[in-house]
């Protein structure tokens, strides 16, 4: 039996734990024993927790960064150690940036270790709500020992692979690999009684998400006669009051949702926007093209590759600066108006593209150590 310690101290919601819960998951089910080093929160409020330890997979609490971080820092490292003094992993996987990471490197006792860069390779988001835009960057000097240290990186873009090689002076394989996510269903769009084009941004609101460069577009006349949905946490009210203050009138901010909300959110818009400075495999993308709607998108993280597997008539590119963002708006809702945009086709090209079962198999063979993954292509064991 294969032995797994999936390594995440400071994930909790969103779509990085359910990535992690989805292929704990299915690595659980192919009989692997999965272990998951996590905080306290992890997979509670969304209930994955109680199903993941339904099914075997055990989970081991680190510290909560809400004691204060560095107790936190402190008590997962104490706790890592003893986990891994304890018990013989052969395969481990560090999700996100911690220098916790480098208590792995050093107790692995001969296990494979994998790194998961969930960004792009050179940009550290440590708060998306503090985030600051910034050139392209190494990283620090110990999380750059502990890259030199691994048997393996996966990142979600093929612009993230070129990062880490040349900026990270990354020398073991690294992969771009899209995470484990389970495309909506689409449902019929809604009438609202009005000819005005829709639409909208989803998932969290945020500098790094471009949020205000977006709110700043609708200023602009060209777009004064549609409408802009912002669907997604807004902590404080931040962007609310910021479109109140601009007297953005055609702008409204719908507050969270949850994951299995997205249909109907989609439900109510012609077109999307992904404004993002930083981008790993944008998951919001997959959502919104399986829903069936276009989306204009900055050239960041997987998008260019979405771009060149969905087709012009589902991702339209777009450079960071405002005229282009705009440019790519007109462009698909011109499309909209000529009924040269097919929602039913977008929905089904992007479950074409997005092949879930060789997802989990390309994980599969580059996780497990490299004697059991030749053993494995030959039929044995």
């Amino acid at each position: 039996m294969t032995k797994l310690l999936m390594h995440a101290p400071w994930v909790w919601g969103g779509g990085m734990e359910e990535h992690i819960c989805d292929l704990s998951a299915e690595l659980r089910a192919r009989g692997w024993d999965v272990v998951l080093a996590v905080c306290p929160r992890f997979g509670v409020e969304s209930g994955a927790r109680e199903r993941l330890v339904r099914s075997g997979v055990r989970c081991y609490d680190l510290g909560d960064r809400e004691t204060g971080a560095w107790r936190a820092r402190v008590l997962s490292i104490f706790k890592l150690s003893a986990l891994l003094m304890a018990e013989r992993f052969d395969s481990i996987i560090c999700h996100g940036v911690g220098m916790s990471h480098l208590t792995v490197v050093l107790g692995r006792r001969g296990a494979r270790t994998i790194w998961h860069d969930h960004l792009c390779g050179a940009v550290v988001v440590g708060d998306e709500r503090h985030f600051k835009p910034s050139v392209a960057t190494r990283y620090p000097v110990g999380f750059r020992y502990f890259l030199k240290c691994v048997d393996g990186v996966i990142t979600g873009s093929q612009q993230g692979v070129e990062h880490l090689k040349r900026l990270q002076s990354v020398r073991c394989p690294v992969v771009a690999l899209a995470p484990l996510f389970k495309i909506p269903e689409r449902i019929p769009r809604q009438r609202m009684g009005s000819s005005r084009i829709r639409c909208a941004t989803f998932g969290s609101l945020g500098t790094q998400k471009g949020t205000e460069r977006i709110l700043r577009l609708w200023l602009r006349p060209e777009l004064s006669e549609m409408k802009l949905f912002l669907f997604g946490e807004d902590p404080g009210g931040k962007y609310a009051s910021l479109a109140r203050s601009l007297n953005l009138t055609n702008v409204e901010c719908r507050g969270a949702y949850k994951r299995n909300e997205f249909p109907r959110c989609a439900a109510e818009v012609e077109l999307g926007i992904i404004g993002s400075l930083v981008e790993g495999y944008p998951l919001v993308a997959l959502e919104m093209l399986g829903c069936g709607i276009p989306f204009v998108a900055t050239k960041v993280g997987a998008c260019p590759e979405l771009r060149s597997l969905v087709g012009e008539c589902g991702v339209v590119l777009a450079e960071e600066d405002e005229e282009s963002l705009i440019a790519g708006i007109l462009e698909i809702v011109e499309r909209i108006k000529g009924s040269r945009v097919n929602a039913g086709a977008i929905s089904r090209r992007a479950r074409q593209v997005y092949d879930r079962p060789n997802v989990v198999e390309r994980y599969v063979e580059f996780i497990l150590p490299r004697q059991r993954a030749v053993g494995s292509r030959r039929g044995v064991g």
